[in-house]
């Protein structure tokens, strides 16, 4: 059932009320295919809630979806503590699942070990052509700062070259 998936703060986001009109509409153009989506631009714009919006529809259509937000590592963490085959199956899921959801991922400073493990979620979901939507307020040049030398500049060539970039800005 879609409100176990969806954030009840989300739940029920009127679309004609969003702040960034023309970016919501140029997103709902998105048909599912390996090209995912990045949703970028200052907080307060409605990525987020665009997101579960495209999420919802994608769910009605009968695709299964996964979601991480900012405390994906600490989630990674407690299951880092417990095992890695709990690691191992908890990251599987997010590489299998048809659709992913990435809310607001980089808003925490990231430490080594849950940074590869997110370029290694993407990497593997680029691979097996499966797109990934996320959200971040973040620019390339910013999170590329942000992450290792090895890592940051890779992910964000992989995002450029495998997902449609969408701008939210706040109304002038």
């Amino acid at each position: 059932m879609w409100f176990d998936v969806c954030p009840p703060l989300y739940q029920g986001t009127i679309a004609d009320r969003l702040p960034c009109q023309e970016a919501f509409e140029e997103m709902m153009t998105w048909e599912y295919g390996p090209t995912g989506l990045v949703l970028h631009g200052p907080s307060g714009t409605g990525k987020s809630r665009c997101g579960w919006l495209l999420i919802e529809r994608e769910y009605k259509l009968g695709r299964n979806s996964a979601s991480m937000d900012s405390t994906a590592g600490l989630k990674y963490a407690s299951k880092f503590s417990t095992s890695a085959a709990v690691v191992e199956e908890w990251i599987d899921g997010f590489i299998k699942c048809d659709l992913l959801f990435m809310d607001d991922i980089f808003k925490n400073k990231l430490t080594d070990s849950f940074e590869g493990v997110i370029f290694t979620l993407l990497d593997q979901r680029i691979q097996q052509m499966k797109p990934t939507i996320i959200t971040s307020n973040d620019t390339g040049k910013t999170l590329t700062s942000r992450m290792t030398e090895d890592r940051g500049e890779p992910l964000i060539r992989r995002l450029r070259e495998h997902s449609r970039m969408i701008m939210f800005k706040k109304d002038a």
